[in-house]
C-alpha cells in the first residue's frame, strides 16, 4: 500500500542524493586532472582520473544498476568530464 510506495521514494531519493554528492567528488578530480595537463603535470593528471575512474566503477555503478533511471544529469557530467580527461591526456601523450 502507501507505506510501501513511500519506503520505495525514499530509498530512490537516498540514492539519488548519495549519487549526486559523489559524482562531485569524481567530476572534481577530472576537472582537477584537465587543470594538471594544462601545467604539463601528467603524472598527478593520471592519478586524478584514475581516482575518478574509481568512484565511477566502486562508488557509483552499483547505484545505477540498483536504479537505472539516475543515469541522466549528475552521473552524465562526471561521464563527460572523466572523458574530456582521459581524450586530453592521451592527446598529449608522445607517438
Amino acid at each position: 500500500g502507501f507505506a510501501a510506495i513511500k519506503e520505495r521514494m525514499d530509498h530512490r531519493d537516498a540514492l539519488r542524493e548519495r549519487l549526486i554528492k559523489t559524482c562531485r567528488d569524481g567530476q572534481k578530480a577530472a576537472k582537477q586532472a584537465i587543470f594538471a595537463l594544462h601545467r604539463g603535470d601528467s603524472a598527478h593528471a593520471l592519478k586524478l582520473l584514475n581516482q575518478c575512474e574509481k568512484c565511477v566503477a566502486n562508488d557509483l555503478m552499483p547505484i545505477l544498476h540498483e536504479e537505472p533511471n539516475l543515469r541522466g544529469g549528475s552521473f552524465s557530467g562526471v561521464m563527460e568530464e572523466y572523458v574530456e580527461g582521459m581524450l586530453f591526456y592521451t592527446w598529449l601523450q608522445p607517438t
